[in-house]
């Protein structure tokens, strides 16, 4: 379990901050990674209201002392009421890096009749810690996996659902190499099935 991060992007007017926070939000949520994006000043309730102070209306209504005091107040809620908030309340839960063990996959036609399964990349969730106990890890993949299997290629994926959060999902993965079954065993094996029924 690891807590959040707190990025922040400055620049100048017109120096594409916002441009930037949008590729840098739809990059981690691609990534399976929560995001807030906020503004400063801005971000919380009483935080807009200043904004809306310091940018509407006449230009001379605040001496430089003034401003500031605004600004300070504005940064005071959005750091109260959304920032240290989301730090109590929310963790990353790291639930599977590449080469841990998901699953054991069946293999149609291999030499080995189970593949150990990983994801392709880390799977990392964030959540409000009350809503841990209502996860769900589910894998979607056709089974059984037709041999050969090579290690590292994608069989499905590995989805992470809660109530009222949108899905996470991670590639699900061979952990290793599978080769086939050898003739023999295939012409057993497709007999089998096809008078019993049974798949190996």
């Amino acid at each position: 379990m690891a807590r959040g991060r707190f990025i922040t992007i400055e620049g100048g007017e017109g120096a594409g901050k916002t441009t930037q926070v949008g590729l840098l939000v739809g990059a981690l949520t691609r990534a399976g990674i929560m995001v807030r994006a906020t503004r400063e000043p801005g971000g919380s309730p009483g935080a807009e209201a200043i904004r809306r102070l310091l940018l509407e209306g006449e230009g001379e209504r605040w001496d430089a002392v003034g401003e500031a005091l605004l600004l300070v107040a504005a940064r005071r809620d959005h750091v109260t009421r959304l920032i240290d908030w989301a730090f109590r309340e929310f963790n990353n839960y790291r639930l599977f890096s590449p080469g841990d063990k998901v699953d054991d996959g069946d293999v149609w036609l291999g030499a080995e009749t189970k593949v150990p399964l990983s994801v392709g990349r880390d799977l990392v969730v964030t959540l409000p810690r009350r809503a841990r106990k209502d996860m769900k890890v589910t894998l979607e993949y056709d089974r059984p996996i037709p041999a050969p299997v090579e290690k590292g290629t994608t069989v499905g994926r590995v989805v992470v659902t809660v109530t009222d959060f949108p899905a996470v999902e991670s590639p699900l993965v061979a952990a290793a190499s599978v080769e086939r079954m050898n003739t023999f065993g295939r012409i057993a094996t497709l007999a089998g099935y096809l008078v019993w029924g049974q798949r190996r």
